[in-house]
C-alpha cells in the first residue's frame, strides 16, 4: 500500500505539471526577433504607401520568418489580401501585445493597439495585422506532437518513478522494519520453544525499542509465573508426601501408646493405683495430642477453603492477652512452659480481629514451642507494643530456634524444621501456617527470626484501629 500511495500520488502531480503546459507553445528567440521587427514594420510604413509597396514588405517580412511562429497578413476591412484567409472567424488566433499607440494623420489612421486578440495596423482602407503562421494546422500539429512526447514521457517517469519508490520503500522496511520484527520473532519462538521444552528459566532480551519490548516483557513475566507454580506445585507434592508420613507417624504414636497402656492395664500391670493413675495420665496426654492435630488439620483445612466463620471486632488487645494468657498459663507452665506479658506504654492498642481465632494463633505458636523446647521448664516473653498505624504482638521463646535457611519457610503448609522424626510427637506442619492464614485474614503479617541470644521469636503485626488513653 505504501509504494502504491506513493506512486499515484507522485504520478498524478507529474501528470497534472504535464497537461497544464500541453499544447502551450512558447516563442523561440527567432520568433521574438520576429515579433520586435513586426512591431517595427508596423510603426514605420507610411500612411501614403502603395499597396505594392505593403505586399513588397510583408511579403519580405514573411519569407524571412517563413520557420518561425509569425506572419503579417494583410486584410481590406474583414477581406484577406494577403497571408490568413480567415481572419473575421479567426480572431482567437491573433496575438495580442504590449503596449498602444494612437496617432491620427489625414483621413489615415494608424494604430498599433493591444486589444485581447489582435494587434495591427490600418493604412487607408487596409489593415496588417500580426498572425499565428498557419493557425490551426500549426497548433494542431503542435497540440498532438506535444501530447504524444507528455504522454510518452508521463509514462517512462511514472514507470520509473514507481519501479524506485517500490525500491527505496522495500529497502526501507526491509532494513528498519522487516529485519526487526523478524528478529523479533525469532527470538520470541526460540523463548516459545524452550518453555515447550521444559526450560522454564528461559527469559527474553528482545531490546527492539517497540511493541515487542512489551511482548518480551510479558513472555518473561509468563516464564517467571509458570517456573513458580512448577516449583510451588513440586514444594506442595513434597510437603503433601512428608504430610502423610508426619500425619501418619503422629497419629499411629500415641495410638500405639493408648494401645499399650489399655492393654497394660487389661493385663494387670497397674498392681498400684499410683501406676494405675499414671497410665490414666499417659493416655489422656496421647488423647490430646489426637485431638491437636486433628483440630490442627480441620482449621487448617477450613481456611484454606474459604469456609470458615469470621466474628471480627475492635478489641483491646492488651485485656484479651492478658485474659488468653491466664487461661493458658497454668496448662502450659505444667507442661513445661513458663509465660510472661509484658506491655510497653499505658495506653490500650485496639486491632480489629477474631477473638477466637487470635486465641488459636496464640495457641498454635505455644504449642510449637512446647513441642521444640530443648530445655525442662522453657519460658515464652510475650510482649505488646505499637507506633501510629500498626500493632506488634512479640512472643518470644528459649528454645533452639531454626536454621537460618528454614525462617522463610516456617509458615508454609506442611513444613517441618526436623525431617527425621526421630523423636516422639513434633509439629504437623500446620499450626503455623494455620496461624500465618488467621494473621492474614486480619490485614496482619507475621513473621520469624532467630534472638542472638537463643531462642526464636515470631512477630505479629496489625494494623492499629486506635488508641484508648
Amino acid at each position: 500500500m505504501i509504494p502504491l500511495v506513493l506512486s499515484v500520488g507522485m504520478g498524478c502531480g507529474i501528470f497534472f505539471v504535464m497537461f497544464f503546459n500541453l499544447g502551450q507553445v512558447h516563442e523561440s528567440d527567432a520568433d521574438k526577433k520576429a515579433r520586435g521587427e513586426a512591431r517595427t514594420l508596423l510603426r514605420s510604413l507610411p500612411i501614403d504607401a502603395s499597396l505594392s509597396d505593403i505586399k513588397n514588405e510583408i511579403e519580405n517580412f514573411n519569407t524571412r520568418y517563413s520557420d518561425g511562429y509569425l506572419s503579417l497578413s494583410l486584410y481590406k476591412g474583414r477581406e484577406p489580401v494577403l497571408g490568413i484567409q480567415d481572419y473575421a472567424n479567426s480572431t482567437e488566433s491573433i496575438l495580442t501585445n504590449t503596449f498602444s499607440i494612437s496617432e491620427h494623420s489625414g483621413e489615415y489612421q494608424l494604430i498599433v493597439t493591444t486589444t485581447e486578440n489582435e494587434t495591427k495596423r490600418h493604412i487607408g482602407e487596409y489593415q496588417i495585422v500580426l498572425t499565428k503562421t498557419e493557425i490551426h494546422t500549426y497548433t494542431l500539429l503542435m497540440g498532438l506532437r506535444s501530447l504524444y512526447l507528455t504522454m510518452a514521457a508521463g509514462i517512462f517517469v511514472f514507470i520509473g518513478l514507481i519501479a524506485a519508490i517500490v525500491f527505496l520503500t522495500n529497502r526501507f522496511l526491509v532494513r528498519f522494519v522487516f529485519n526487526k520484527i523478524n528478529g523479533s520473532i525469532d527470538t520470541l519462538r526460540y523463548g516459545v520453544g524452550q518453555i515447550r521444552d521444559g526450560n522454564l528459566s528461559c527469559r527474553l532480551d528482545i531490546n527492539a525499542k517497540n511493541e515487542f519490548d512489551a511482548v518480551g516483557a510479558d513472555f518473561n513475566e509468563m516464564a517467571q509465573r509458570l517456573l513458580d507454580s512448577v516449583n510451588s506445585h513440586i514444594r506442595d507434592e513434597n510437603t503433601r508426601k512428608e504430610l502423610i508420613v508426619g500425619i501418619s507417624h503422629d497419629l499411629r504414636t500415641p495410638l500405639t501408646s493408648v494401645r499399650a497402656y489399655i492393654e497394660g492395664i487389661e493385663s494387670g500391670l497397674d498392681t498400684t493405683p499410683e501406676i494405675r493413675s499414671r497410665y490414666i495420665q499417659i493416655i489422656k496426654n496421647r488423647l490430646r495430642d489426637l485431638e491437636q492435630i486433628t483440630d490442627s488439620l480441620l482449621l487448617f483445612s477450613s481456611l484454606d477453603i474459604n469456609e470458615f466463620p469470621w466474628h471480627m471486632a475492635e478489641t483491646n488487645l492488651a485485656k484479651e492477652l492478658e485474659l488468653t494468657i491466664s487461661d493458658l498459663q497454668d496448662e502450659y507452665l505444667l507442661r513445661g512452659l513458663e509465660i510472661n506479658f509484658s506491655k510497653e506504654g499505658e495506653k490500650d492498642l485496639l486491632a480489629n480481629i477474631d477473638t477466637r481465632q487470635m486465641r488459636n494463633v496464640m495457641i498454635n505458636i505455644l504449642e510449637n514451642s512446647v513441642k521444640y523446647k530443648t530445655k525442662k521448664q522453657g519460658k515464652m516473653n510475650i510482649r505488646l507494643s505499637g507506633d501510629n498505624s500498626s500493632v506488634f504482638i512479640s512472643m518470644t521463646d528459649d528454645g533452639p530456634g531454626v536454621p537460618e535457611e528454614s525462617l522463610g519457610r516456617l509458615f508454609d503448609a506442611f513444613y517441618r524444621v526436623d525431617t527425621s522424626r526421630s523423636e516422639a510427637v513434633r509439629g504437623n506442619g500446620l499450626g503455623l501456617a494455620a496461624a500465618a492464614k488467621i494473621v492474614h485474614s486480619f490485614s496482619g503479617t507475621i513473621r520469624a527470626e532467630n534472638n542472638p541470644g537463643g531462642g526464636l521469636s515470631i512477630i505479629i503485626k496489625l494494623p492499629l484501629a486506635r488508641v484508648i488513653q
